[in-house]
């Protein structure tokens, strides 16, 4: 794989307190570097950027993964604490991912 990826989609965000109904597609901008054991991503859409480092760690023969994220610019209209809702959908949307790759094996 080489660096920078590139990502570019479009979705209808679930952004939480904004109703479904009102919101249509957007586009969708990733923008993501490897430096060392870590990704770095910048996420870009109309209504937020941020940036979202993933690292991993070793515990006891299990990996656990890290993910710390920055808000860099953001619509008035979201709450402050709207990332951290963002970080846990990545999250689950990453378990997803594993646990289909991990059932189909």
């Amino acid at each position: 794989m080489t660096f920078p990826q590139i990502i570019k989609y479009r979705a209808v965000p679930d952004i939480p307190f904004i109703p479904s109904f009102m919101l249509s597609k957007i586009n969708i901008h990733q923008k993501w570097l490897r430096e060392n054991e870590s990704f770095i991503g910048e996420i870009t859409t109309k209504f937020l950027t941020f940036d979202l480092i993933l690292t991993t760690q070793s515990c006891d023969g299990e990996i656990f993964m890290n993910m710390e994220g920055k808000m860099k610019e953001k619509i008035s209209l979201l709450p402050d604490h709207t990332l951290d809702l963002l970080i846990e959908q990545f999250g689950g949307i990453f378990s997803k991912i594993m646990n289909d790759t991990i059932s189909k094996n």
